[in-house]
């Protein structure tokens, strides 16, 4: 089981990759814990946060400020969205942060999905943000339309609309190039579904219209369907503690090239916080390297600001 988080910074330059420029978080927070352990995993996660927040959710305990939910324009003119993205509005909804004051340089608001968990092995995931991300904005930062996917190479869920492996025959014929399907008309191209991933002509199933992947084969130019497995989603036991761990500790915020530097939080009676560095020494630090699987032995890197 896993989860997404959607990590955004005020005014921070991400080429500062030096450690000790890493944004660290402040101290005195202390609420109640976000993730909500009796929640049933997914395996696609869509919101357009129209209706509310989609399980979606706000780590107020290890960052600075939260995302805010709006409709129409943000506050400080000219700096965000005028509309939201699906409707294109004031009644659809977005979130966005402010990014001026009173916000201060390198604070970031953190917002973590809901539990999710891989159909298979091999799978990774996709996030796709169809809304606008700020970059032509003067300041303000907004989200919208978040779609979260499994990329399937071995195995397909559901229809096997995001079945992305290399399987180019069905039934023993070889699969036409959906660019050059022989067909009349053809009407599944990759320019009309760019996100169904017509690549060459390998297994998809572009309108989730049928049961599974298929492909138009080239011995008749009649469809069929591709000889993939079902993909076989783990049952995951119920642990008697969250993640498993009685005191679960995780490295979060990793840098982009330091993967394995990061805030080190803790899960202790309902609450995730971070550990004091007061008294802490070379042996905690080496075990909490350990528990994090970042390596045997670490160095702590304390910001009093």
């Amino acid at each position: 089981m896993a989860s997404v988080t959607i990590y955004s910074v005020t005014n921070y330059n991400w080429k500062e990759i030096k450690p000790e420029n890493h944004p660290i978080k402040k101290d005195s927070f202390n609420i109640s814990s976000i993730y909500d352990f009796l929640v049933s995993p997914a395996t696609v996660l869509n919101c357009n946060f129209d209706e509310d927040l989609c399980g979606w959710r706000q780590p107020q305990n290890i960052d600075y400020f939260d995302w805010k939910r709006r409709s129409g324009p943000t506050p400080s003119h000219s700096t965000g969205p005028e509309t939201d993205h699906t409707s294109k509005n004031d009644s659809g909804y977005y979130l966005y942060i402010e990014a001026s004051s009173p916000r201060n340089k390198d604070e970031y608001a953190d917002l973590i999905s809901p539990p999710l968990t891989l159909s298979a092995i091999d799978s990774s995931v996709k996030v796709i943000l169809r809304g606008f991300i700020g970059s032509t904005f003067l300041g303000d930062f907004a989200i919208d339309d978040i779609n979260v996917h499994p990329i399937e190479n071995s195995c397909f869920s559901d229809v096997g609309n995001y079945y992305r492996g290399t399987l180019n025959t069905a039934n023993g014929f070889q699969c036409q190039t959906w660019s050059l399907v022989s067909s009349t008309p053809n009407t599944y191209t990759p320019s009309k579904y760019p996100d169904a991933d017509l690549t060459l002509n390998y297994c998809r199933n572009p309108t989730e219209s049928r049961a599974r992947p298929w492909c138009y084969t080239s011995n008749s130019g009649q469809w069929q369907f591709c000889n993939i497995p079902k993909c076989q989603v783990p049952v995951l036991a119920t642990p008697s503690f969250p993640l498993g761990n009685k005191y679960p500790i995780v490295m979060v915020d990793k840098g982009v090239y330091f993967t394995t530097t990061g805030r080190v939080t803790l899960y202790y009676n309902g609450l995730w916080g971070t550990i004091c560095n007061s008294g802490i020494t070379q042996d905690t630090i080496n075990v909490i390297c350990r528990q994090t699987g970042s390596g045997n032995t670490g160095t702590f890197i304390s910001n009093n600001s």
